[in-house]
This record gives structure tokens, C-alpha cells and sequence, in this order.
């Protein structure tokens, strides 16, 4: 075996041979044959022609009554019609969740039955949860051969991740990603069902991408069975995280019926027993089918029959076990020996394990084992039938048993090259310290770091913590696993991990680093005032051992200021910047000038030397990281270079596609969904916020999933879209008033009062913008109270109410005269004083109007274009009125601004001039995501490139597509190409 390769590469491959299967194999017709898998990697089987009773010792635990296994209508009836509906491609997930026993796994083998279906299957294992896509591996390495097909960039993922290759750690969800084409390619020619047992087992890295996967199969046609025990305290978040996918099915998987017990007895025995004897059984186990079958293994033919009293009720762990332990204890010395070290190891391969046991004679041995029913071998691998058995056995050992069976399978691991399996075995037969092996097991979470594995090498890390001899070292092992946890999306376990390791942190470097971690989950979660303050305690311990983390955490402090919409904490950063060392490298320069331009910038103060805080800023975007990229916007814009500001965002987005980095992209889709609603671009903006919000909501990014739903918010409220703009200002109000996130607050009020503006709820939305003005941080925002002015000097003309908004227009007026000003602000300025009215507001709307426009800012100039044919028509002006009016008219109607539409086709109608229609050309009526999708068509991308881009399968962008096809009335990619290509740029330059 290659060292380089994962522990169970061996036992993953184990489909290759199975006796008495006839070998299948999975062809297209470009392709290599890809076998069917069998055994633990998967199995395939077809039809039944016979009844037969369910069991984990060669019986099944269930019997076939007219097909459907005892007991089970309801719930077959539910897997039979996902299983329909994945075969009409209408992609389903399905949960079943039961106690141990109750026959989960025999609804799957059932499943798995079906005509007409490529079966994959994988089972989680208690033992690999902390390592690193085992089960993942397990599940798809008989799809492998299909990974030329996929994108280089998935396919390289892929590859790290599961350990067939050597590379750069790769992002997580671009793993997901390729995990997803890989299911897509195998569901090409027939309904692939995926049945995976014991998914409250599944090691993290393979569950996440299972849900990765989940979320995006709704064309495809594909059914996810999964099956998971419910038992008080182990894989409950698990169980929870599929439970919260959307569309899943949850089957409650109970105990028999009286009824049915009889049945089942009559099965497994032969003859039904009295009526008494059911109900007693059923009532000592609850029904439970694997526990009726095991009872059934102990009783006497007088007991089964009614004659002889039937054993005390025992507890469900007692009944469940004692059978196995029964059937353990009769078994030769070495045959337990077997057993024992194949419950130590899950992988399972006879061989290892046979060296470890010390087996002489393996074929004797062999057969004891397997006609004691507790264990079946597979041609390669020695695998319990049920997990019940192998905790039985293993629980039963005492600790210097299990200890030594650990360590003689470490041994012939290490000889064998599976080094990091043998690392585990031996921490798992070590109870006090042991530097050497912590040491090594830095190894092992340093190899799974390196393969996005981030939970699995948390889990190393902190085992390597508990056998550290120095408090030093247990804290940078506990801090390397919080840091690890955090990368892996587990928020809760990396706050456990630093409060372990806070308190034995002696240096202010491992004590500033443990505040950092915590600092970032407080951000992410969306606390921002934790998270400012967090950051600041930080980098004040950092910034004498570290000024370079500490500069880095003030830069995260200045965003975390930003979403509060408290800027006065700028200047408490900025002071805390104060007496760091210089900066020196590339990445610290620009993090100093970012503080600079933060604290004078976003303050509206003056900047005394630009020159050389551009040069500085410049460095940001060549470090190749979408979030840093995106600070060097906010900075273009603070210094007034509105085109350098979307410049740098749409080069974020590219940083982000290209490295498939989808746990950055709402950050970044918040920014650039935000300017284009603002420039007028609301389709592209639109279909942004859902894709960034998506991918929120499934990284747990509260923070981005708040600010997302308030510019879903206003761009619903500017086309005048009421139900939805309430729907999505209601959800991120409930994100963002607990957490006092100014920033999504104050969006939301300016998305009500907008939409009150278009409606003419002129009152309501001055009430609101006067209120925004003067809000605290946490309800407010100063540059959204700023950027705002213009509607809310609009509706207080329309309101009469213009003696409430000087302060207001006294504010933008001095902020355009501030060097750093962008010429918005004071194109915005002129447009204030022309609502207002007096002398020169002609000419300073006409002012607004030209220059907006040449801002590349649609539906300002389009709206003081209404307000000046408005003002020209009153002083009876008509015939210039009508320009302006025409022209505003047409502007709202390119933007598919309706509600402003119809104001200027009234203003028009006033006139004396009738109001054209709009051109209908079916864009509009496109859901963001079809908007997405036949932009990236028009451009020439392929279906797997717009896949790879917006990280869902590419059946489902044909899906979607197709669905557009007839909105837009074209029937191909190529008419849709040479009709719409210069129009879905416009509308959706994203």
C-alpha cells in the first residue's frame, strides 16, 4: 500500500470481489466500465423473487409480507413514492431515524431492491467519525473513474481530499462541489439511489457535503435514503442537520405492533406462537425487531410455546446485547481474539486483522466466527452484521484488552504503511501522557488539514492536547484544534475548545490567539459588539509578540464596527493601532492603510496624503483573497472611486468562483449585490443576494444571511414588489435586531420607507427616514442615513414636510465637499436642493439627471428626470416637460422599475402625450437563478462551467434553463445567444 494513501483505501475497495455476487459494472458509452460496487463500498442488487427474513446473522429482522416487509407500510409506502420521484428526476431526501434494531436497515436493503436503480451505499462507523471523508470514500470510490469528467478544479479537490493525490488544502465546499458532479455524472443514464446507514456516525467533512449534496439534487434524479439511530447524546447534530434540510422527508421508524410481532415470529420461527406469548414478547421489547429476533435465539420451545414463563424484561442496551454475547462466549479463545480486535478495527481487513489477533488455522477460525452470526466476511473485510454486535463485544473486553488489541493493530498498521490509522489505535490504547504520540498525532491532523479535512484534524489536535505533559503545548494543541473546528464550520466546538484552553494560556501570544478564535465566531454569528470588543482585546495582547496579528485584528474590528453602524468606534481602533511595529510585508502595508482609510473615510474626514494610501491599498487585491479584495472596494469608495470600488467587487467574485470558495461568497455577494441595487442593476443584484443567502444559511453565516434578506428587501421595494419586500425585511429584521446589527437594520428601514415612496405613503416614509437619521448604533447606520437623503427629501416635498430634512440635506451637502466625497455624493447633493424647489432647481435637477446617468447610475438620473418634468409641467413648460418625462419613463422601464413606471406614464398622460407600453421581452419574468443561469449561457459558458460557478450540478442548470426557454420565447442555446446576449449583459453584469 502507497503510505500517502488513507487508512481505508484497502477497505474501501473491498467491492472488487464478493463470493457468490456476480460482478456488475456501471457503462455509458464514452466511458470506461466503472464496477458496481458491493459490500461496505456499496452494492447493487435487482429484483426479488422470494420472500426472505431481514437479520444481522444471516436472517433479516423483518419478513416480507406481499413485498412490503412486516410491519412497514407507511413506511415504505413514503420511500416508494421518493424512489417514483427520483426516477421522474425530482431529486428527494429521506430520513429514517429509529432506535437500534428497530429495522432501518432493512427498509435500505429493501431500497436498495429496487428495479431500475444504480445503488451506492456507505455506512457511518463509530470509530472513523474524526477521520477525514472516510465515509465519504466509502460511498463514492466506485464513481472515481468518473472524476476526467468534472471540472479540473473539482476534480483536483476531490482527489486531495480523499488522498489519492498531494496538494494545496482545498476549500471545502469546492470538495462538496465536486462530490455533487460526481452524483450527477453517476444519475446520467438511470436513478442513482444513494442508502446510507448510520449517518449520525458520519465523520463531519462527509456529512457536510452529503448536505452540500442534498440541497442541490431537486432536478436530479437521485434519492438520498438515509437512515440514523436516535440514542441519547451521540450524533444528535447529526440527525438535527438533516432534519433542517429543505423538502425532507422524516420517517419515524418504531416497534412492531402486537400484531405484527406475531408475524414476524412466525417467520423467523417457523410457527406463530400464542396470542400471549406476542404480546409478552412485544411488550419486553418494545416491539423491536432485532430484539424479538434475539430473544427468540435464547428461548425453549416450552417458552415459545406457553408453557414455561418467559424471562424478566430486561433494558433495551441488556436485551439487545446479551444474545450477542451469548453467542460470543461459547466461541474458541482465538476466535474471541478475532472478534475483539475486528471490533477495534472497523475497516475490517481480514488480513490486518488476522495478523493482529495472532490467528493460526484462519480458515477454522474463520468459520466459527461466522457461524456464530455475530460477523460475515465479504472475500476481503471480516464486518459486523450490526453494530449492536460489535459494541457487545467490544464493551464486554476489559480496558487491558481493548488496550492491547489497539496496540497490536497498531503495529501491524505501522509495519503495513497505514500510519495514521496505527497513530489512532495507539491513542486509543493510552490513558495517560505521552509526548511522542501527541507528536504524532500533530501529524495526523496536519495530513487531514492539508486535505480540507478541518473536523477531522480538530479531533487530532485535541486528543494530542490530552496526552501534552506541558500546559504550553496543550494550549497550542487546543488552540490549532479550535482554529481547525472553525475552518470546519463547527462554531459551538470551537468555543468549547478555547474555553478549555483560556484558562491554562499562559503567553499573551496564545492567549491573544485564543481571543481571536472566539472574536471570529462572535463575528460570523453575527454578535458584532462581542466581536469588536474581542478583536480590540486581541490585538492589545498580541501587539508587542505579534504586531501583524494584532494589525490583522484590528482590521477585522473595523468590519465588525461597520455592521454595528457604530463609526465611532473607528477611532478607538485607529488609536489602538497606535505603536505597532511598521509595516513591512505586502499584506501588513495594506492592512495599515485600510485602518487609515476606515477611520477618515467612512467618518468623512479628510485624507492629508491619498497618493500613498492608494499605492499601500493597491497591494490588497493581489493577495488572491476575496474578503481582503472586497476591503479594497470599501476603500475606493471611502477615497471616492466608485468605479474602482465595483471593479475590485466583481474581481472578488472571480477570486471566489475561481477557487471555488463558496464560505467567502456572501460576504462578497452582500457588497456587490448592494452597489448594483443602488447603479439601478436589480436582476443582477436580485439573483446575487439568493445565491449569496443560500450559501449563507447553509455555512450558518448569520451576519451575511441578515444583510442579504434587508437588499433582497430594497431591491423588491424600488420595483415595487410590496409582499416580498415585507417578507424579506421581516426575516432579516429577526436576524438583525437581536444581534444589533446597524447595518442590516438600517437597510431594512430604508428598503420600508423606499417602498412607501413608490407606493406614495409619502408621510410614512419621512416618518421613517427622520427616525433612521437619528438612530443609535445597533438600529442605524451613518452612511446609509447619508446615502438615503435623497428619498427622504423626496417624500417630505411630496409630504410637505420639507422644514424636517435640513439637517439632513446640510449633511450631504458637507460631505460632498470633502475630498474623499465620491461624485455621487454631490451629484446627490445638487438633486436634494432641486426637490426642494426655488430658484435654480431646474437647472440643478437637469445638473442631477446628466450627471447620474454618466455615473452609470440609471435609476437616480431617471427619477430627477421625473422630478424635473414634474417641476416643468407645473410651470406649464409641457413640451420640455414631455422630454424629461419620456425619457424618465423609458428609464424605468428598462430597469423594470414598475411602480416608477407607471408614476412617469401618469406624469406623461398629465401631459397631454400618451405613455407607451413596455417592450415585454420575458427577462423579467425570470426567477434570479434562470437570470444567473442564461446570463452565463449568453456569454458561451457550458452547462458544467455555469455548474461550477454557481456550485449546483449541471443537470440543474439545464433544468432551469429549460424552464427559461419558453419565458423568453426561444427554443435553443443559440437563439437565445442571438437575441439576448447584449441584453443580459446589460440587465445582469454580475
Amino acid at each position: 500500500m502507497s503510505p500517502d494513501r488513507p487508512w481505508w483505501w484497502s477497505a474501501a475497495r473491498s467491492w472488487r470481489s464478493v463470493p457468490g455476487r456476480r460482478p456488475c459494472a456501471v457503462r455509458r458509452p464514452e466511458r470506461p466500465a466503472v464496477p458496481r460496487p458491493t459490500g461496505p463500498a456499496g452494492t447493487v442488487r435487482r429484483g426479488r423473487s422470494r420472500a426472505r427474513t431481514l437479520g444481522c446473522s444471516g436472517h433479516r429482522a423483518e419478513e416480507y409480507r406481499d413485498g412490503v416487509l412486516i410491519g412497514r407500510t407507511a413506511e415504505w409506502a413514503g420511500i416508494e413514492a421518493a424512489l417514483a420521484a427520483a426516477r421522474d428526476a425530482q431529486g428527494r431526501t429521506v430520513l429514517l431515524r429509529g432506535e437500534a434494531g428497530v429495522g432501518k436497515t432493512a427498509l435500505l436493503d429493501r431500497a436498495a431492491e429496487t428495479p431500475g436503480f444504480r445503488v451506492l451505499r456507505a455506512t457511518g462507523v463509530e470509530a472513523e467519525s474524526d477521520l477525514a471523508y472516510a465515509s465519504a470514500h466509502q460511498l463514492l470510490y466506485p464513481l472515481l473513474p468518473f472524476l476526467d469528467d468534472l471540472p479540473a478544479t473539482q476534480a483536483g479537490a476531490v482527489r486531495v481530499a480523499l488522498g489519492l493525490e498531494a496538494g494545496s488544502t482545498p476549500d471545502r465546499f469546492l470538495v462538496a462541489l465536486g462530490f455533487l458532479s460526481l452524483v450527477s455524472e453517476a444519475a446520467h443514464d438511470e436513478p442513482l439511489l444513494l442508502a446510507l446507514d448510520d449517518v449520525q456516525w458520519w465523520d463531519t467533512a462527509s456529512l457536510d457535503a452529503l448536505l452540500f449534496v442534498a440541497r442541490r439534487v431537486a432536478a436530479e434524479p437521485v434519492l438520498l435514503l438515509l437512515a440514523a439511530r436516535e440514542q441519547a447524546g451521540t450524533g444528535d447534530e447529526a440527525i438535527t442537520a438533516v432534519a433542517r434540510l429543505p423538502g425532507v422527508l422524516e420517517l419515524p421508524v418504531g416497534g412492531l405492533p402486537d400484531d405484527d410481532v406475531g408475524a414476524l415470529m412466525a417467520a423467523v420461527v417457523g410457527v406463530a406462537p400464542p396470542e400471549a406469548v406476542s404480546h409478552a414478547l412485544a411488550e419486553r421489547t418494545h416491539g423491536n425487531p432485532l430484539a424479538l429476533v434475539e430473544m427468540v435465539r435464547v428461548l425453549t420451545p416450552d417458552q415459545l410455546a406457553g408453557r414455561d414463563p418467559l424471562p424478566d424484561a430486561l433494558s433495551l442496551g441488556e436485551r439487545l446485547e446479551r444474545p450477542f454475547l451469548q453467542r460470543a462466549a461459547v466461541l474458541p479463545p482465538t476466535a474471541r481474539d478475532l472478534l475483539l480486535v475486528a471490533a477495534a478495527e472497523p475497516g475490517g481487513e481480514l488480513d490486518v486483522l488476522a495478523e493482529a489477533a495472532g490467528v493460526d488455522g484462519l480458515d477454522r477460525v474463520l468459520e466459527a466466527v461466522e457461524t456464530s452470526g455475530l460477523v460475515r466476511y465479504d472475500g476481503r473485510n471480516l464486518l459486523y452484521t450490526h453494530p449492536l454486535a460489535r459494541a457487545a463485544v467490544y464493551g464486554d473486553a476489559g480496558a487491558r484488552e481493548r488496550h492491547e488489541a489497539h496496540l497490536r493493530l497498531a503495529a501491524v498498521q505501522e509495519a503495513r504503511g497505514q500510519a495514521d490509522r496505527a497513530v489512532w489505535h495507539r491513542a486509543a490504547a493510552t490513558l495517560g501522557i505521552d509526548d511522542g504520540l501527541a507528536a504524532a498525532l500533530d501529524g495526523v491532523a496536519e495530513r487531514s488539514r492539508l486535505r480540507s479535512g478541518h473536523a477531522a484534524a480538530a479531533a487530532a489536535y485535541e486528543r494530542a492536547a490530552d496526552l501534552s505533559s506541558t500546559g504550553a503545548e496543550r494550549v497550542r494543541r487546543l488552540s490549532a484544534a479550535a482554529d481547525s473546528a472553525w475552518l470546519a464550520g463547527q462554531s459551538a466546538r470551537a468555543r468549547l475548545l478555547v474555553e478549555r484552553a483560556e484558562p491554562i494560556a499562559g503567553d499573551p501570544l496564545s492567549r491573544g490567539r485564543l481571543v481571536a478564535l472566539r472574536a471570529r465566531a462572535a463575528s460570523r454569528g453575527g454578535e458584532v459588539d462581542e466581536a469588536h470588543r474581542l478583536f480590540l482585546a486581541g490585538a492589545d495582547l498580541l501587539r508587542d509578540v505579534s504586531p501583524g496579528d494584532a494589525r490583522e485584528l484590528l482590521a477585522e474590528a473595523v468590519e465588525a464596527a461597520a455592521y454595528a453602524g457604530d463609526l465611532d468606534r473607528l477611532e478607538e481602533i485607529s488609536v489602538s493601532a497606535q505603536g505597532l511595529r511598521a509595516a513591512a510585508s505586502p499584506r501588513e502595508r495594506f492592512l495599515a492603510a485600510w485602518l487609515e482609510v476606515s477611520n477618515h473615510g467612512m467618518r468623512a474626514h479628510d485624507v492629508e496624503d491619498p497618493t500613498v494610501l492608494l499605492a499601500d491599498l493597491a497591494l490588497g487585491a493581489d493577495l488572491g483573497e476575496p474578503r481582503v479584495t472586497v476591503w479594497c472596494g470599501i476603500a475606493a469608495l471611502n477615497l471616492g472611486d466608485p468605479t474602482g470600488m465595483m471593479q475590485h467587487y466583481v474581481r472578488a467574485l472571480e477570486q471566489a468562483r475561481r477557487a471555488g470558495a463558496a464560505g467567502s461568497l456572501p460576504y462578497v455577494l452582500e457588497h456587490s449585490a448592494m452597489s448594483l441595487a443602488l447603479a439601478g442593476n436589480f436582476g443582477a443584484s436580485r439573483s446575487g443576494a439568493e445565491e449569496g443567502l443560500r450559501l449563507a444559511r447553509e455555512s450558518e453565516q448569520q451576519r451575511s444571511a441578515g444583510q442579504l434578506l434587508a437588499i433582497l428587501a430594497f431591491v423588491a421595494a424600488t420595483v415595487g414588489d410590496e409582499e416580498e419586500c415585507l417578507r424579506c425585511a421581516d426575516e432579516a429584521r429577526a436576524i438583525a435586531g437581536p444581534r444589533s446589527l446597524g447595518l442590516t437594520n438600517a437597510t431594512v428601514t430604508w428598503a420600508r420607507s423606499r417602498l412607501d415612496l413608490g407606493l406614495g405613503r409619502y408621510d410614512q416614509a419621512v416618518d421613517r427616514l427622520v427616525a433612521l437619521a437619528s438612530a443609535e448604533p445597533g438600529e442605524g447606520h451613518p452612511v446609509i442615513a447619508l446615502w438615503c437623503t435623497p428619498d427622504l427629501v423626496e417624500s417630505a416635498a411630496r409630504a410637505r414636510r420639507t422644514a424636517e430634512v435640513g439637517d439632513a440635506v446640510a449633511r450631504i451637502a458637507a460631505r460632498a465637499g470633502a475630498v474623499a466625497s465620491t461624485p455621487g455624493t454631490a451629484l446627490a447633493a445638487t438633486w436634494c436642493r432641486g426637490l426642494l424647489g426655488g430658484p435654480g432647481a431646474e437647472e440643478d435637477l437637469a445638473t442631477a439627471a446628466e450627471g447620474l446617468a454618466g455615473l452609470g447610475l440609471p435609476l437616480g438620473a431617471a427619477r430627477a428626470r421625473l422630478a424635473l418634468g414634474e417641476l416643468l409641467r407645473r410651470e406649464r413648460k409641457v413640451r420640455a416637460a414631455r422630454e424629461h418625462l419620456r425619457a424618465a419613463l423609458e428609464g424605468f422601464q428598462s430597469l423594470g422599475a414598475r411602480v416608477w413606471a407607471e408614476r412617469a406614464a401618469a406624469e406623461l398622460r398629465a401631459s397631454g402625450e400618451g405613455a407607451s407600453a413596455a417592450e415585454v421581452d420575458g427577462i423579467d419574468s425570470l426567477t434570479a437563478q434562470e437570470l444567473q443561469i442564461v446570463r452565463y449561457v449568453s456569454q458561451g459558458a457550458s452547462n458544467k462551467d455555469i455548474a461550477a460557478q454557481l456550485f449546483l450540478s449541471p443537470r440543474t442548470v439545464e433544468y432551469h434553463l429549460y424552464k427559461a426557454y419558453p419565458k423568453l420565447g426561444v427554443a435553443s442555446r443559440g437563439q437565445l445567444i442571438s437575441r439576448f446576449a447584449g441584453a443580459l449583459t446589460q440587465r445582469v453584469d454580475a
